[in-house]
C-alpha cells in the first residue's frame, strides 16, 4: 500500500502482507478517525491484532491465503490447497490444513450470510447479488 500525504502521515515500509479490504480500515486509523462500522478488513495500524492474509478471486475460484499456502474453493464445493511459492498442492488430511479451510469458508460464507441478512443496500451494493 502506498500513502502519500507528506503533511500528514511519516514516510514508511510495510512489508506485511495485506487485502484490498484492509485499505479503509487502515487509511481510517492513518487519519485519526474512529469507526465501528461492519468493514471486513483489517486495520495495519493495529499491530498486536493484525493476522497475515490476503483473499483473491476470478471468476469461479475464491482465494485464501496465510502462511504461505493458498486454499482455492471452486465450484461444487471443491477444494484445493497449494503452496503459495511453488503450486505444489497439500495434503488435506492434516488438522491443520483442515482448520486452515475451514478459515477459508468461514471468511466468505461470513461475508455473504451477513449481505443477506442485512441486505446489500445499506452497504450501498446492487440488489442482485444472491
Amino acid at each position: 500500500m502506498i500513502i502519500d500525504s507528506p503533511n500528514f502521515i511519516l514516510p514508511e515500509r510495510d512489508e506485511r502482507m495485506a487485502s484490498q479490504i484492509d485499505v479503509a480500515p487502515t487509511l481510517l486509523s492513518l487519519m485519526g478517525i474512529e469507526h465501528d462500522s461492519c468493514l471486513f478488513g483489517q486495520n495495519l495500524q493495529n499491530t498486536p491484532h493484525y493476522k497475515p492474509r490476503a483473499f483473491m478471486a476470478n471468476y469461479l475460484t475464491l482465494g485464501y491465503m496465510e502462511s504461505g499456502l493458498i486454499v482455492e474453493l471452486r465450484p461444487k464445493q471443491q477444494v484445493r490447497v497449494v503452496e503459495a511459492e511453488s503450486g505444489t498442492v497439500v495434503d488435506q488430511s492434516q488438522p491443520e490444513i483442515q482448520v486452515m479451510i475451514n478459515r477459508a469458508i468461514s471468511f466468505y460464507q461470513g461475508a455473504s450470510d451477513y449481505l443477506l441478512q442485512y441486505g446489500a443496500a445499506e452497504m450501498g451494493l446492487p440488489n442482485n447479488i444472491n
